[in-house]
């Protein structure tokens, strides 16, 4: 149940917390984007050598957080208006586990799936609205795309999470904003999916 909690927890932060981080030039950037990275290990700072994987964003966002989980935000002025992108990873509780039983669960108490753990925790209305498979940048490996609304809070947001399992650690980015700024920068997050890399 433990294991539950956390999950929990960390749908919870990846949905509705506007995520910092560091910016690092990176010479495969396009012009028009620049690179997250990620520290890992205990206790490293984001001066840290140690990096586990990046991603590209537009040079226009700002990083707003780099403390386990990365999360990149968008540059306009209204906060309506404002989309992020955030990234997070974890090991799988099942390395071998595939991605659609990790998101669907398989329908035991053990796995009841992500999808229903973030429901459980954070509680409102959620409506998915598609669902595809994608690769996950240059590691290939496959991906599963969903996109849904929920409303959270007395506001009704959009989703689009990217799930995808490499040699037992899940990598989750997410994709949130409301629904009339969602169209505006969804291939950013498809850009920053098919940007990653591991370290």
């Amino acid at each position: 149940m433990k294991k539950s909690v956390k999950i929990g927890a960390i749908a919870l932060t990846s949905l509705v917390l506007l995520c910092s981080c560091s910016e690092k030039p990176n010479e495969g950037t396009s012009e028009n984007y620049t690179v997250a990275s990620v520290e890992v290990g205990d206790n490293k700072s984001t001066e840290n050598e140690y990096v586990g994987y990046t991603f590209e964003f537009p040079k226009e966002w700002s990083v707003i957080r780099n403390d386990g989980m990365i999360s990149v935000q968008s540059d306009e002025q209204n906060p309506d208006e404002r989309v992020t992108i955030s990234c997070t990873s974890f090991d799988s509780r099942d390395p071998q586990m595939a991605v659609l039983t990790y998101w669907d669960g398989d329908g035991t108490e053990e796995n009841p799936g992500y999808y229903k753990q973030m429901q459980d925790t954070i509680g409102g209305d959620f409506v998915e609205f598609s669902r595809e498979e994608l690769k996950l940048g240059s590691t290939e490996a496959p991906a599963l795309r969903v996109v849904y609304g929920a409303k959270i809070a007395d506001k009704t947001y959009q989703f689009s999470q990217v799930v995808s399992i490499v040699e037992g650690t899940v990598y989750t980015f997410t994709y949130t904003a409301l629904p009339q700024s969602y169209d505006k920068w969804e291939s950013a997050l498809i850009h920053a999916v098919t940007s990653f890399k591991l370290k």
